[in-house]
């Protein structure tokens, strides 16, 4: 996926083992010039920018295995990534949330 200078890979995560191997995402990312790594597959949030290169695991929306749901929105733009990763205990209507910024070189 291609957004104006950004190359931004997705994927479920079924793809790297063992899964969330960060290391192998990496690899991914070099082999597909990758930005940003948005995966998925642990049901464990996860945000790192490491040489130059954004990785987002968002979570567990459905709260299938845990008692709090999670999920995330990222913005870009030419300077840096933000990062709001949300939570929400189930069946509660209060929302939290915190900010990442990551600045690019």
């Amino acid at each position: 996926l291609r957004i104006e200078n950004f190359k931004i890979g997705v994927i479920h995560g079924d793809i790297i083992y063992p899964r969330g191997d960060l290391l192998k995402m990496k690899y991914y990312c070099l082999e597909k010039n990758l930005d940003v790594l948005i995966s998925g597959h642990t049901h464990v949030f996860h945000s790192e920018f490491n040489n130059e290169t954004l990785f987002l695991n968002s979570g567990e929306v459905c709260a299938r295995n845990k008692p709090v749901s999670q999920w995330a929105m990222l913005e870009v733009d030419e300077k840096s990534y933000m990062v709001t990763h949300y939570t929400s205990a189930n069946k509660s209507k209060e929302i939290n949330k915190k900010e990442y910024n990551y600045a690019k070189k």
